[in-house]
């Protein structure tokens, strides 16, 4: 993601002239060193599936949201019996304790500690012989922790599934067997994959089961495995197991040039007494940047295999300076210099370390100055280093003069990588004065690294409730999260604290779509025409649209008479537009618009473009514009860290948002979050994956049983059509232990979730919009489903197999048996209106 430069002059030119004081007068007689990172030193904890260790756990000297964690789970089958392993390296470990939690709610299940570890292969091993009894498809938590020395505990922590018949070693074994099949061209791989013509195989960085035989055995190339390959089973149930396997790939392009790639394989696989089956498999394939490597005929410089798309790279600009982050590793170019430094990176000269490897932290940057100084945060779990075994936020600084490294503050967090690298991304900022904002669990913070003083600016921040300029100086803060109520709109100027208010008339409602630059868009709408959807998805039909410059000047307003504006998208320069004559945004009266606000500057810069390469297909590279020459190979530099005492460490107290959000998660890691449930099950369902809500409860899951009904419904009856929604919620009450009185349902408030909720003592789901197919995991569950069959006639859905549902209507004395197809006409004619709760 290239970025548009707003240079901090001032700052870095003071920087610049004290460095020539030598670094003490430059922090002012702070105690102070050079250093080099310090390698990794914690142990790593495994667990057996037959001979085999796999799921490595990589220890958190800090505190974390454990629940959070679905990078793995530990399959546990009949004999309750669970084999683990500790790789100690520098330290001698005698004995494991752990603590077994249930999933949902955090409640202790039980304790112990495995005492007199065996040696084995270099590996500390001890049987865990659970004490309690494991429910079949119930999911755990269960924390190891290792005492260090007399001050110092290391905590990891996996998932837990007990079932029967997971046949978790022949999946694994099967998911081997493939990825050695792809290396070694085996033609018998075609029973397996299923090529799709309309895929395109020119690149080996993304590819899935439907890419084609060549692009699955890595094209015309001849790669091998460089170290050990690490096992972790992402996900596992009684239907099918997903495998991650992760290791490093060496291979050679057309002109023999050696490239090294992290390789990450997600196979999805079932076990059957005849043969084994492959579900789906995805690959990714990214190369480590190598500086030897440049194409001189084209003024580039080559990234190697991977995608353009994401890339986080920022230009000055004479586009002679580029920093880029390139598999989490910070790199910076210097074309005057004809120089390249090694900024920031976790990852060993041996990129088979592993847990220099691990994959769970990011780099992020926020800014780089006319003279090629870099900050940039470095965010989730610090793999090496002075912070190892912590999880949080790194703020640094570059300086180019002397290719030094300062930290300037650690921010400790409890939200695991995967949870804050979307907030991160979206929103993070350092200022002239080094006051750093950054978003987090909806959550807008401010921290002055210099003195550690932080506070929260604002809560409840989810979607456009904030947006920010292309530099993310200057940011917009909606009034009201919710669009629905929303009159105003605050913009902050975060280098020099000015705050101005947009705001609409009494009758309307104003909402942010984005900035240009500096320049701010928002639309207004009439109070009349906006609404929640029955799923509780927000319309925001807007007349018009305005944009505004940095100090609130030259406002530009756009619209089309006789349409709505039902979408906006604001990409670079360009707004593109989405008009339609009635507000729900029909298509058959949609046409499509866009304005360029402002042209981008003659003359080309430096970005990001594939290169065809006969063996290794494309390959991303840096591309220069024609005036500069990339001819040189550059030579190698590597930052040294600055070790300073007063480097800051801010333990903030950590707010949570009260927005209910849910977070759906594939081969556990989180692929997006959504405001409702029937959008987060719906892309649920697509990718196979699980919903999260933002309590940590699972809400839907993609493995749902071919039958199953809800045991010991009581049936109530009542003689009115307007009186069946409370005896539904009456007889799900009473299931769950709740005595209720309909007549004090019936005058309940809320909304209808909401009043499902508060009587049966549970978490009430609005699942209006919901296909009966997905509908069906809560009624797998022994979960009701209250269901509204139009005109304010509601039923209770208990019981469903193959073919059939059935029912309670309160209006009749007995159960009604339906075939699915006619229970799926029915609801598809009267709306889809589903709810029920979590257990």
């Amino acid at each position: 993601m290239k970025k548009t430069i707003f240079l901090k002059g001032a700052v870095f030119s003071i920087v610049f002239l004290l460095s020539l004081f030598g670094f003490n007068h430059y922090f002012s007689g702070k105690t102070e060193g050079v250093t080099e990172m310090l390698g990794a030193t914690l142990p790593i904890v495994q667990i057996y599936v037959d001979e085999m260790a796999v799921n490595e756990m990589h220890g958190y000297l800090g505190q974390i949201d454990a629940a959070l964690m679905r990078d793995a789970v530990t399959p546990v089958e009949a004999n309750t019996e669970l084999k683990i392993a500790v790789t100690d390296y520098d330290y001698d470990i005698t004995a494991v304790s752990y603590q077994v939690f249930y999933g949902s709610n955090s409640e202790l299940l039980e304790e112990g500690v495995l005492n007199k570890l065996e040696e084995v292969d270099g590996k500390k091993v001890q049987t865990l012989k659970f004490q309690n009894r494991l429910n079949e498809g119930e999911e755990y938590l269960v924390c190891y922790t290792i005492r260090l020395d007399s001050s110092r505990k290391v905590h990891y922590y996996s998932r837990l599934k007990y079932g029967v018949g997971f046949h978790q070693e022949e999946n694994i074994e099967f998911a081997i067997e493939l990825s050695n099949m792809m290396l070694a061209k085996d033609e018998a791989l075609n029973r397996y994959i299923e090529p799709d013509n309309e895929i395109y195989n020119n690149n080996l960085s993304t590819v899935s089961i439907h890419s084609n035989f060549a692009a699955v055995t890595y094209g015309q190339a001849k790669p091998e495995r460089v170290g050990d390959m690490e096992v972790t089973v992402k996900e596992i149930n009684s239907d099918y197991t997903v495998v991650e396997l992760r290791f490093i790939l060496a291979m050679k392009n057309s002109k023999g040039q050696l490239q090294y790639c992290d390789v990450v394989e997600n196979y999805k696989v079932r076990y059957s007494a005849n043969r084994m089956y492959l579900l789906d498999y995805s690959r990714s394939q990214e190369a480590f940047y190598n500086p030897e490597i440049i194409d001189a005929a084209k003024n580039r410089i080559t990234l190697g295999t991977g995608t353009t798309t994401g890339i986080d790279y920022v230009v000055d600009a004479e586009n002679e300076k580029v920093c880029f982050v390139k598999n989490r590793q910070l790199w910076y170019y210097s074309y005057q210099s004809a120089s390249v430094t090694k900024v920031f990176s976790f990852w060993n000269e041996d990129k088979t370390e592993r847990r220099s490897g691990y994959d769970q932290h990011n780099i992020h940057i926020l800014n780089m100055d006319e003279s090629g100084n870099i900050e940039f945060i470095v965010y989730g779990y610090m793999n090496r280093g002075r912070h190892e075994g912590q999880n949080g936020i790194a703020i640094y600084r570059f300086l180019t003069e002397n290719s030094s490294l300062h930290e300037l503050a650690f921010i400790p967090s409890t939200i695991p990588y995967e949870n804050m690298k979307e907030e991160v991304e979206k929103f993070s900022y350092l200022n002239e004065a080094d006051i750093f904002f950054f978003l987090q669990d909806g959550v807008l913070y401010r921290v002055d690294t210099i003195t550690g003083e932080w506070e929260t600016i604002r809560q409840n921040l989810i979607n456009n409730s904030l947006t920010a300029s292309s530099d993310h100086h200057m940011i917009a803060i909606q009034e009201k999260e919710d669009s629905t109520k929303n009159q105003k709109i605050d913009i902050i100027n975060l280098e020099n604290g000015e705050e101005r208010t947009i705001s609409c008339e009494a009758d309307q409602r104003i909402q942010s779509v984005g900035f240009v630059l500096s320049d701010f868009i928002y639309g207004i709408a009439d109070v009349s025409d906006v609404e929640v959807t029955n799923s509780g998805s927000i319309l925001f039909p807007m007349r018009k649209i305005h944009i505004a410059g940095e100090t609130g000047s030259g406002v530009k307003t756009y619209y089309k008479e006789g349409y709505y504006i039902v979408q906006t998208e604001v990409k670079g320069n360009v707004i593109n537009l989405t008009y339609s004559r009635n507000k729900t945004a029909d298509e058959n009266t949609q046409v499509t618009d866009n304005i360029i606000f402002k042209e981008e500057k003659e003359g080309g810069s430096v970005s990001t473009e594939y290169g065809y390469d006969s063996i290794c297909y494309n390959q991303v590279y840096l591309a220069f514009p024609p005036y500069i020459y990339v001819q040189t190979v550059p030579s190698l530099k590597v930052a040294k860290e600055i070790i300073s005492d007063d480097m800051q460490v801010v333990n903030l107290i950590e707010e949570k948002s009260d927005i209910a959000r849910y977070l759906v998660y594939a081969n556990g890691a989180l692929v997006e979050s959504y405001n409702t449930t029937p959008e987060a099950i719906a892309k649920a369902d697509e990718i196979r994956g699980i919903v999260v809500n933002n309590d940590r409860q699972t809400v839907w899951e993609s493995n749902i049983a071919s039958y199953n009904q809800v045991v010991g419904m009581s049936h109530y009856n009542v003689e009115t059509t307007e009186d069946t929604f409370a005896a539904c919620v009456s007889m799900a009450a009473a299931l769950e232990g709740q005595e209720t009185e309909i007549e004090d349902i019936k005058k309940a408030e809320g909304t209808n979730w909401e009043i499902l909720g508060r009587y049966t003592g549970k978490k009430g789901l609005n699942l209006y919009g919901t296909e009966l197919s997905q509908i069906l995991y809560y009624v797998g569950r022994e979960t009701p489903v209250i269901v509204g069959l139009g005109g304010d006639h509601y039923v209770v859905l208990m019981s469903y197999n193959n073919t059939k549902i059935r029912y309670k209507d309160p209006l009749k004395e007995d159960d009604v048996v339906v075939s699915r197809s006619e229970f799926e006409a029915m609801m598809n004619r009267s709306g889809k209106e589903y709810y029920s709760y979590i257990k």
